[in-house]
């Protein structure tokens, strides 16, 4: 009896050995070095990898977009700023608004009139001896440009204050709308060089992240991010597909969705001994989560060292009014593969961002 059991269980040993066997073994054949494409707008180096009739990128695309993480493109941990966040330079300010004034880039002729018809209520006009004292007196009150020669060290935020305010006989705030919005243009003509240093300042403190893992992209980010030359494209969910079938994932596992699908058709992808060259790095991402505690901070980035998470092209109608985005995920701790909806911003408006390969067709 006990040499039937001793029999028996090693028989049931190998019989599950060659069904884990049968079940997770697949020799992987047509795959290639596709050689390097160099992206002419960073002059960035990318490997890639030909994998069946498709060539895919083998590193996550590193191109910061000008607008930076306005524009929907961060590093890791990259504070969000939006156009209001952009900071003017005192004096640049009040030199280049003092020129549009003197040029009447911004009409100043309603403060102008204003202060006209209030000498005429006193009757005085451009006849008049008086007007010259008359207009010393008050047009540091009704004219932004003499207001601006009688204050040359005025803040940006002075400068603001006093033109907002209505108190007074103060009439600049019947050509306050003009001067917002020429600041507004200043701040977003600074939007480049302001987004560049505030890349680089996260950069400096995560360690270089976008040189090992690239960028972070939204999804209109990622769709604007690839570059017109080289025949790129940011992978449609069936090219995903496409490459968990090569990999030997079954069609009813490729189908699943919102679920870890396969076997170990991510340790392929992934950058270790086992891996076809692909070289999926977790560089975690800013994921959509629901924010119950709306004391919370929805700009945590997670999952750094554990998840990749990358974009597919497509999206679909969650509901009317809200559209999601088809992503996939990669885990350190399985080698099944997430296929998944996402929303593409978080309930404050900043965006959900992943990162971004990218997939040719092979010629």
């Amino acid at each position: 009896m006990k040499k039937f059991l001793e029999t028996l269980l090693v028989g049931l040993f190998f019989l599950w050995a060659c069904s884990d066997d049968s079940t997770y073994s697949y020799e992987i054949t047509g795959v290639t070095d596709a050689g390097e494409f160099i992206d002419t707008r960073d002059n960035k180096t990318y490997h890639c990898i030909e994998i069946g009739d498709q060539i895919w990128m083998a590193e996550n695309l590193a191109y910061l977009l000008p607008g930076g993480n306005l524009a929907g493109c961060a590093t890791w941990q990259e504070t969000y700023f939006d156009t209001l966040s952009v900071p003017l330079n005192d004096s640049e300010f009040r030199e280049a608004l003092s020129t549009a004034l003197e040029t009447g880039k911004i009409d100043e002729s309603p403060c102008m009139d204003s202060l006209n018809n209030f000498m005429l209520g006193y009757g005085v006009d451009e006849s008049s001896v008086w007007y010259e004292m008359y207009y010393e007196m008050f047009a540091p009150t009704y004219l932004p440009s003499v207001y601006l020669k009688n204050n040359p060290d005025a803040s940006y935020d002075k400068i603001i204050s006093d033109m907002k305010d209505s108190v007074s006989g103060n009439c600049y705030y019947l050509i306050y709308p003009q001067i917002e919005l020429f600041a507004n243009n200043m701040r977003i003509s600074k939007i480049p060089e302001y987004a560049l240093t505030n890349y680089q300042k996260a950069e400096e403190n995560n360690g270089n992240y976008s040189q090992t893992y690239g960028m972070l992209y939204s999804y209109e980010a990622a769709l604007k991010a690839v570059p017109s030359e080289g025949d790129w494209r940011l992978p449609t969910d069936e090219d995903w597909k496409k490459l968990e079938r090569f990999l030997g994932m079954s069609e009813g596992e490729v189908l699943k969705d919102n679920d870890w699908r396969g076997t170990n058709q991510a340790e392929y992808l992934k950058a270790d001994k086992n891996g076809i060259g692909f070289n999926v790095l977790y560089g975690g991402g800013k994921i959509y989560t629901p924010r119950y505690n709306k004391m919370e901070d929805d700009q945590t980035f997670i999952n750094k060292g554990r998840n990749a998470y990358f974009w597919s092209s497509e999206n679909l109608a969650e509901t009317d009014s809200t559209r999601v985005g088809i992503m996939r995920s990669i885990a350190t701790w399985t080698n099944q593969i997430l296929r998944s909806t996402t929303r593409f911003e978080n309930e404050d408006g900043h965006p959900t961002m992943y990162n971004v390969r990218l997939v040719k067709d092979k010629k």
